[in-house]
């Protein structure tokens, strides 16, 4: 089996949480990439998870072919919006 490569929007807290999780399970997934509106946020959290890709956008990480599931680490009203780009991204 191989890996899930995960993307995450959302570098604050949540986001943060996320990723210290998913780290935790190297066998099983990897972070493949981190988004938020605060880039430099993000390249923070890249740099402290060993994340190989900051995407620019939410866009640019739901459709990377990178990606395979996406987690949305961003606070509860944005939540429905992106989830149902991620969902018609396949």
């Amino acid at each position: 089996m191989s890996k899930i490569r995960i993307g995450i929007i959302g570098a604050g807290n949540i986001g943060g949480v996320h990723m210290g999780e998913f780290s935790k399970l190297p066998q099983e997934c990897e972070i493949a990439g981190v988004t938020d509106l605060n880039l430099a946020r993000a390249e923070q959290r890249a740099a402290q998870f060993d994340i190989p890709r900051v995407f620019q956008t939410n866009d640019e990480l739901i459709n990377s072919p990178d990606i395979d599931a996406v987690i949305i680490g961003v606070p509860n009203q944005f939540h429905a919006p992106l989830a149902v780009q991620v969902l018609a991204a396949g």
